[in-house]
Protein backbone atom coordinates (compact mmCIF):
# COMPACT_ATOMS: atom_id res chain seq x y z
CA UNK A 1 0.00 0.00 0.00
CA UNK A 2 2.73 2.49 0.87
CA UNK A 3 4.30 2.01 -2.50
CA UNK A 4 1.29 2.38 -4.72
CA UNK A 5 0.79 5.65 -2.79
CA UNK A 6 4.24 6.67 -3.43
CA UNK A 7 4.34 6.28 -6.87
CA UNK A 8 0.86 7.83 -6.77
CA UNK A 9 2.48 10.58 -5.06
CA UNK A 10 5.56 10.65 -7.09
CA UNK A 11 3.34 10.27 -10.48
CA UNK A 12 1.29 13.37 -9.33
CA UNK A 13 3.88 15.22 -8.71
CA UNK A 14 5.69 14.58 -12.25
CA UNK A 15 2.56 15.95 -13.70
CA UNK A 16 1.99 18.70 -11.61
CA UNK A 17 4.99 20.07 -12.89
CA UNK A 18 3.87 19.26 -16.79
CA UNK A 19 0.51 21.49 -16.04
CA UNK A 20 1.37 24.65 -17.08
CA UNK A 21 2.23 22.43 -20.62
CA UNK A 22 -0.63 20.84 -20.77
CA UNK A 23 -2.83 23.93 -20.07
CA UNK A 24 -1.28 26.91 -22.57
CA UNK A 25 -0.05 23.78 -25.45
CA UNK A 26 -3.76 22.06 -25.54
CA UNK A 27 -2.35 19.14 -27.35
CA UNK A 28 -1.95 15.29 -26.99
CA UNK A 29 1.08 14.35 -24.49
CA UNK A 30 1.40 10.82 -24.94
CA UNK A 31 3.57 9.24 -21.73
CA UNK A 32 6.79 9.21 -21.23
CA UNK A 33 7.10 13.21 -21.72
CA UNK A 34 11.23 13.38 -20.94
CA UNK A 35 12.31 16.45 -20.59
CA UNK A 36 14.12 19.15 -18.41
CA UNK A 37 12.10 21.81 -16.85
CA UNK A 38 13.70 25.38 -15.73
CA UNK A 39 11.73 24.96 -12.11
CA UNK A 40 11.37 22.03 -10.57
CA UNK A 41 13.31 18.90 -9.69
CA UNK A 42 13.60 15.57 -12.28
CA UNK A 43 12.79 12.76 -10.61
CA UNK A 44 15.81 10.23 -11.21
CA UNK A 45 15.07 7.19 -9.39
CA UNK A 46 12.55 5.89 -11.90
CA UNK A 47 12.87 5.89 -15.65
CA UNK A 48 9.81 5.78 -17.60
CA UNK A 49 9.85 2.41 -18.26
CA UNK A 50 9.87 1.60 -14.58
CA UNK A 51 6.87 3.84 -14.14
CA UNK A 52 5.36 2.15 -17.20
CA UNK A 53 5.88 -1.03 -15.51
CA UNK A 54 4.37 0.07 -12.00
CA UNK A 55 1.24 1.22 -13.69
CA UNK A 56 0.69 -1.99 -15.58
CA UNK A 57 1.36 -3.92 -12.37
CA UNK A 58 -1.03 -1.45 -11.07
CA UNK A 59 -3.41 -2.19 -13.22
CA UNK A 60 -3.31 -5.85 -13.58
CA UNK A 61 -4.12 -6.16 -9.60
CA UNK A 62 -6.39 -3.22 -8.68
CA UNK A 63 -8.48 -2.68 -11.55
CA UNK A 64 -11.05 -4.93 -12.19
CA UNK A 65 -14.35 -5.12 -14.88
CA UNK A 66 -17.67 -3.93 -13.76
CA UNK A 67 -20.47 -3.28 -15.43
CA UNK A 68 -20.40 -0.52 -16.94
CA UNK A 69 -16.74 0.10 -17.14
CA UNK A 70 -14.18 -1.03 -14.99
CA UNK A 71 -13.44 -0.08 -11.14
CA UNK A 72 -9.88 0.20 -9.17
CA UNK A 73 -10.30 -2.03 -5.88
CA UNK A 74 -8.86 -0.91 -2.77
CA UNK A 75 -5.45 -2.86 -2.10
CA UNK A 76 -6.57 -3.19 1.40
CA UNK A 77 -9.75 -4.08 3.25
CA UNK A 78 -12.38 -1.63 3.92
CA UNK A 79 -14.44 -2.47 7.25
CA UNK A 80 -12.63 -6.11 7.38
CA UNK A 81 -14.10 -6.64 3.30
CA UNK A 82 -11.64 -7.23 1.01
CA UNK A 83 -11.82 -5.76 -3.01
CA UNK A 84 -14.34 -2.86 -1.88
CA UNK A 85 -14.13 0.39 -4.46
CA UNK A 86 -13.48 3.51 -2.84
CA UNK A 87 -14.31 6.76 -4.33
CA UNK A 88 -10.53 8.06 -3.99
CA UNK A 89 -9.29 4.86 -5.75
CA UNK A 90 -11.51 5.60 -8.67
CA UNK A 91 -10.25 9.18 -8.85
CA UNK A 92 -6.77 8.10 -8.51
CA UNK A 93 -6.83 5.56 -11.15
CA UNK A 94 -8.92 8.40 -13.54
CA UNK A 95 -6.00 10.87 -13.09
CA UNK A 96 -3.14 7.71 -13.66
CA UNK A 97 -5.18 6.65 -16.56
CA UNK A 98 -4.27 10.66 -18.12
CA UNK A 99 -1.04 10.71 -17.48
CA UNK A 100 -0.03 7.33 -18.82
CA UNK A 101 -2.35 8.51 -21.85
CA UNK A 102 -4.57 5.96 -21.31
CA UNK A 103 -8.21 6.81 -22.77
CA UNK A 104 -9.42 3.29 -22.68
CA UNK A 105 -9.50 3.01 -19.15
CA UNK A 106 -10.25 6.46 -18.27
CA UNK A 107 -13.63 6.40 -19.99
CA UNK A 108 -14.13 2.84 -18.28
CA UNK A 109 -13.55 4.20 -14.88
CA UNK A 110 -15.91 7.16 -15.72
CA UNK A 111 -18.56 5.02 -17.19
CA UNK A 112 -18.42 3.46 -13.20
CA UNK A 113 -18.04 6.40 -11.38
CA UNK A 114 -21.57 7.54 -13.62
CA UNK A 115 -23.72 4.35 -13.26
CA UNK A 116 -23.05 4.23 -9.16
CA UNK A 117 -23.76 8.29 -8.57
CA UNK A 118 -27.04 8.33 -10.50
CA UNK A 119 -28.88 7.64 -7.77
CA UNK A 120 -27.84 10.35 -6.06
CA UNK A 121 -28.94 13.97 -5.69
CA UNK A 122 -25.43 15.50 -5.84
CA UNK A 123 -24.36 13.33 -8.98
CA UNK A 124 -21.11 12.74 -7.04
CA UNK A 125 -19.73 9.24 -6.96
CA UNK A 126 -20.69 7.33 -3.33
CA UNK A 127 -17.71 7.07 -1.11
CA UNK A 128 -18.01 3.49 -0.32
CA UNK A 129 -18.57 0.57 -2.80
CA UNK A 130 -19.37 -3.17 -2.16
CA UNK A 131 -17.08 -5.61 -3.42
CA UNK A 132 -19.81 -7.02 -5.85
CA UNK A 133 -19.39 -3.65 -7.52
CA UNK A 134 -23.00 -2.36 -7.36
CA UNK A 135 -23.87 -2.41 -4.09
CA UNK A 136 -23.65 1.10 -2.57
CA UNK A 137 -22.07 0.85 1.17
CA UNK A 138 -21.88 4.57 2.30
CA UNK A 139 -24.00 7.16 0.23
CA UNK A 140 -22.21 10.17 0.53
CA UNK A 141 -19.23 11.43 -1.32
CA UNK A 142 -15.65 12.35 -0.40
CA UNK A 143 -14.78 15.82 -1.09
CA UNK A 144 -11.24 14.86 -1.90
CA UNK A 145 -12.04 12.27 -4.73
CA UNK A 146 -14.74 14.72 -6.30
CA UNK A 147 -12.05 17.38 -6.51
CA UNK A 148 -9.29 14.33 -8.09
CA UNK A 149 -12.57 13.28 -10.74
CA UNK A 150 -13.09 16.84 -11.69
CA UNK A 151 -9.41 17.41 -12.00
CA UNK A 152 -8.95 14.17 -13.85
CA UNK A 153 -11.35 15.10 -16.48
CA UNK A 154 -10.09 18.63 -16.76
CA UNK A 155 -6.63 16.75 -17.21
CA UNK A 156 -8.38 14.31 -19.47
CA UNK A 157 -9.92 17.62 -21.84
CA UNK A 158 -6.13 18.60 -22.51
CA UNK A 159 -4.63 15.25 -22.71
CA UNK A 160 -7.17 14.12 -25.71
CA UNK A 161 -9.66 16.83 -26.60
CA UNK A 162 -13.46 17.17 -26.13
CA UNK A 163 -14.49 15.76 -29.61
CA UNK A 164 -14.88 12.09 -29.00
CA UNK A 165 -16.88 9.81 -26.90
CA UNK A 166 -16.81 11.98 -24.04
CA UNK A 167 -16.96 16.15 -24.32
CA UNK A 168 -14.58 15.78 -20.96
CA UNK A 169 -14.27 19.75 -20.46
CA UNK A 170 -18.21 20.15 -19.84
CA UNK A 171 -17.84 16.77 -17.73
CA UNK A 172 -15.01 18.56 -16.13
CA UNK A 173 -17.38 22.01 -15.41
CA UNK A 174 -20.54 19.74 -14.32
CA UNK A 175 -18.47 18.11 -11.72
CA UNK A 176 -16.48 21.47 -10.59
CA UNK A 177 -20.29 22.69 -10.05
CA UNK A 178 -21.14 19.78 -8.09
CA UNK A 179 -18.24 19.67 -6.27
CA UNK A 180 -18.70 23.86 -5.06
CA UNK A 181 -22.96 22.98 -4.67
CA UNK A 182 -22.52 19.86 -2.61
CA UNK A 183 -18.81 20.02 -1.24
CA UNK A 184 -18.30 23.42 0.23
Amino acid sequence: MIKIKKFIINVFFIFISLLPVFIFAGANYPFPIDCDYANGIRITSYNSNDLLNMYNTWKSKYVVTASPGQRVISPEPINGVNNRTLSEGQAYGMLLAVYFNDQALFNDLWAFKVARSSGKTSQLMPWIIENNGTTIVDQNSAPEADFDIAFALLMAHYQWGSGGTYNYQTLADTEITRCRQYDI
